[in-house]
């Protein structure tokens, strides 16, 4: 009988260089620390459990930032580029969106996870200067996307004169609901309760005279 052909070598696979372990350590730790932030708190985020939460070690965390405020500045800013992102990805693709379509983008938008974390960071900041100054621009960025997705979402209110005002009321009444929930947790039947009052009452402001 003739001998079998040897089996094909199988390609080794390519070594990651030391540049893409380093991201890779780095992307680690910033999710990790967005983890704390979101689950236990910003005065929790100490560097220990950030590493811990990772699976790294804490000579990891040294070498990539330092201390305990560079991590969680770089963890801010990764927070509110997410945020933007989150904010592009909901723009509507239809001609004209419904308004309710519209204020249910904005209700989802404010109760997942990166909003919660967000609020963290914004309530820290308040007696944490440094921390104020940081947020400050990554606050104005927020806050122009904020204006233009809502211009997306309520173009049939675009021309309006008191558009401005109208979405800010808006954004302050979604936000105060999804704040509440975070702060006074309720069942899941409670809140869809509770976002459904609200959500009737935003209609008929938005609703044409």
């Amino acid at each position: 009988m003739a001998p079998s052909a040897p089996a094909p070598a199988r390609a080794a696979a390519p070594r990651r260089s030391q540049q893409e372990r380093s991201d890779t350590t780095r992307s680690a730790l910033l999710d990790a620390a967005l983890d704390v932030l979101a689950t236990e708190g910003y005065a929790r985020a100490t560097t220990s459990r950030v590493c811990e939460r990772a699976g790294l070690s804490r000579g990891a965390h040294l070498h990539h930032f330092g201390t305990r405020d560079g991590l969680l500045s770089a963890a801010v800013e990764q927070l509110a580029a997410q945020l933007i992102e989150l904010h592009l990805g909901s723009f509507p693709d239809d001609e004209q969106p419904d308004p309710g379509r519209g204020l249910d983008t904005l209700w989802d938008l404010y109760t997942g996870r990166l909003f919660v974390t967000g609020m963290e960071v914004i309530m820290a900041a308040r007696t944490d200067p440094d921390l104020l100054l940081r947020l400050k621009p990554l606050e104005r960025q927020l806050n122009v996307q904020s204006a233009r997705l809502c211009r997306r979402l309520f173009r049939a209110h675009g021309t309006q004169d008191e558009f401005d005002e109208l979405m800010l009321f808006v954004l302050a009444a979604v936000r105060g609901v999804a704040m509440l929930d975070t702060t006074n947790p309720t069942t899941a039947a409670r809140r869809a309760r509770r976002w459904r009052i609200v959500r009737e009452h935003l209609l008929a402001v938005l609703s044409p005279a």
